[in-house]
């Protein structure tokens, strides 16, 4: 029997400390997603899209931002040698066009990052996707673990966190 989350978290706005970064986590929200998978605290996680967060493998376009895998995620593929080994990835992209002009960046197909994490990564590792809308994903390759709602404050953008399982077997 497979186990499905369904929450939300209302995380509230810490005006003490603001973001250095636009589009960092929320207050406490690594910590709580991290306590989702208490095995893998200390294992391989990949954070991508990883912004100003330093500890485990790093993943982002931004070279001032120093991540170990600094590359655009359409080519994600190419770091497969990295990324086959990771027992979590947390994913954290930009969600809408005008958060893309922030970056400056280019859009991707993010159902095609999607995808190629389901051929990179390893049987029984995980995703997690927090966007503004739920992705695409394939029930061959994902088990759907759940859905968790992020609300932070008021006027802000809720957004939800899929939780996802690579599927043992040989799924290409």
């Amino acid at each position: 029997m497979q186990v499905q989350i369904d929450g939300q978290w209302i995380i509230g706005n810490n005006y003490s400390k603001g973001a250095k970064f636009y589009g960092a986590y929320p207050h406490k929200l690594k910590e709580r997603v991290l306590s989702l998978f208490p095995d893998r605290k200390n294992k391989n996680i990949l954070h991508l899209f990883s912004g100003e967060i330093k500890e485990g493998t790093t993943y982002d376009i931004n070279p001032k931002l120093n991540p170990i895998i600094c590359d655009h995620v359409r080519h994600i593929k190419n770091h497969s040698d990295v990324i086959e080994k990771m027992d979590l990835v947390l994913a954290d992209q930009p969600y809408d066009k005008s958060d893309f002009e922030k970056y400056n960046c280019q859009p991707f197909d993010k159902n095609q990052v999607i995808r190629d994490l389901g051929t990179i990564m390893k049987p029984g590792s995980f995703l997690t996707w927090l966007d503004t809308r739920v992705p695409i994903y394939s029930k061959k390759t994902w088990n759907f673990l759940g859905y968790i709602a992020v609300i932070v404050s008021t006027n802000h953008r809720i957004r939800c966190l899929s939780l996802y399982q690579k599927k043992f077997g040989n799924v290409k």
